[in-house]
């Protein structure tokens, strides 16, 4: 299995989270944590994602940049190198929507067999707007399931990606 999310020393719940679940998933199966290259920019919120130094590295893997389309490119070759029967990706904000689209479309045509899954901690951001909704809509499109963590989130995603949730897809709630 392969993870793509935040990690500390990146500080917030989103990244604590992403920790706990690798942890709990590594005394499973094998798991290869990917995480971000360039953090959260500070300048749209400094105070949820800054970097903590009493948090320690997690060993993690920092390879997606959002200014790097060919970072994109890389992380969805390495998930795909790696074998990884799924990718497993915190969803939590349209910032990261382009860059998580291109690597779930690049993983879906190298790796079909790949289970491209995103873990919806918000499916509704606080400030919403069209232009964060389109951009979700197009990440959302490339993943094969989702796992959302309230009936609310779930009824949401439903809403706003018809057919999400389909008896005969491979869709989790």
């Amino acid at each position: 299995m392969a993870i793509l999310g935040p990690s500390p020393p990146d500080r917030g719940g989103i990244a604590r989270e992403t920790q706990l679940l690798a942890r709990e998933l590594e005394e499973r199966v094998a798991v290869r944590w990917l995480t971000f290259s360039r953090p959260y920019p500070r300048w749209l919120d400094p105070r949820r994602f800054d970097r903590d130094p009493r948090l320690h590295e997690t060993g993690a893997e920092p390879l997606l940049d959002y200014r790097s389309p060919l970072s994109w490119r890389k992380t969805a070759e390495a998930v795909a190198a790696g074998g990884a029967e799924a990718l497993l990706i915190p969803w939590w904000t349209s910032f990261w929507a382009l860059p998580l689209r291109a690597v779930l479309r690049r993983l879906g045509r190298l790796s079909p067999h790949t289970a491209r899954v995103l873990l919806c901690h918000n499916v509704e951001e606080h400030e919403s707007g069209a232009l964060r909704r389109f951009l979700s809509l197009g990440a959302w499109s490339a993943a094969d399931a989702f796992v959302c963590q309230s009936d609310a989130d779930r009824e949401r995603l439903e809403s706003r990606a018809p057919g999400t949730f389909d008896m005969t897809s491979t869709a989790m709630s």
